[in-house]
């Protein structure tokens, strides 16, 4: 396969784990990465021990993995015992920090970089990032921009041609992967269909919360955490979009608009393989479906 993403990242298929944190924890990314994807695992708050997460997930499988790096935080630390750790592959979410880019390739790491317009996608290719995060409005969680990703995909792979581009943002089955790699992208970034693989650390009440909601069931509302600055993140709820501000105590799970399609409790290796198998299957219908020869 003529991929640039697969080689740099030491991967065989263009799959990544979305770092969703409360749910994804060494057992699901070791076992996305030993399918041949990425696991990425989200290194958000502020007492982790960085060094220590990736030993165990060294200890867990033999394949590349990544860490992500939230910077609504402090993350000099974080990065430091990553470095000291001999770790090769980082992401940054929530803003471009340059200085923070530097110092990772400057240690021979592999950068990915969230954004959420074109012009942000240049600004972290000049930066130096090696592969740019188009997050789209479809995303779960805390959502950085405010375009869709089949509009923001293509745009960015414009702006910033030779760069490697992941999608991501309502990319829940194989047809969404096709989709996203016929408008400019290299790989897709999947969260919501992991919430129920076996390996995520969701409960059973969260995993029946997941299964049995729509496309039309996901909110758009504002964290009230001071940490986020009342930032956009989307969950499975029944509130005014936008506007709302979500109640811990009610119960509530992050999930993109993609959670319409996601039903089944299987393995991450099983849920890899079909992700990819139907994206393949669905490439192998498009040209019928374009009316091009056989």
């Amino acid at each position: 396969m003529d991929n640039p993403i697969l080689p740099m990242l030491g991967i065989e298929v263009p799959i990544l784990l979305a770092p969703m944190g409360g749910a994804v924890g060494p057992e699901l990314v070791s076992a996305v990465s030993a399918a041949g994807g990425l696991g990425i695992l989200p290194i958000w708050w502020e007492d982790a021990r960085v060094g220590e997460a990736i030993n165990e997930l060294r200890m867990r499988t033999a394949m590349p993995f990544g860490i992500n790096l939230n910077n609504q935080y402090d993350q000099d630390r974080h990065l430091g015992e990553a470095i000291d750790a001999g770790h090769g592959v980082v992401s940054f979410f929530w803003g471009l920090r340059p200085a923070q880019v530097l110092r990772a390739k400057d240690a021979g790491m592999t950068v990915l970089q969230s954004i959420g317009t074109a012009a942000e996608a240049r600004e972290a290719v000049d930066a130096g990032v090696d592969i740019v995060v188009a997050q789209g409005w479809e995303a779960g969680g805390h959502v950085w921009g405010k375009v869709s990703t089949m509009a923001l995909v293509p745009a960015v792979a414009d702006a910033v041609p030779g760069t490697p581009v992941v999608a991501a943002g309502g990319i829940a089955d194989g047809r969404g992967i096709a989709a996203a790699m016929a408008a400019g992208a290299d790989a897709v970034w999947v969260g919501t269909r992991f919430l129920l693989a076996r390996e995520s650390m969701l409960t059973d009440e969260r995993r029946a919360e997941v299964s049995a909601a729509t496309e039309a069931q996901t909110i758009m509302g504002k964290d009230p955490n001071e940490r986020w600055r009342d930032s956009a993140m989307r969950w499975i709820g029944s509130a005014p979009p936008w506007t709302a501000v979500y109640p811990p105590e009610d119960g509530w799970q992050l999930a993109g608009q993609g959670v319409g399609l996601v039903h089944k409790h299987q393995p991450a290796a099983e849920i890899v393989a079909e992700l990819w198998a139907e994206a393949r299957t669905t490439a192998a219908n498009l040209p019928a479906r374009l009316g091009l020869a056989p």
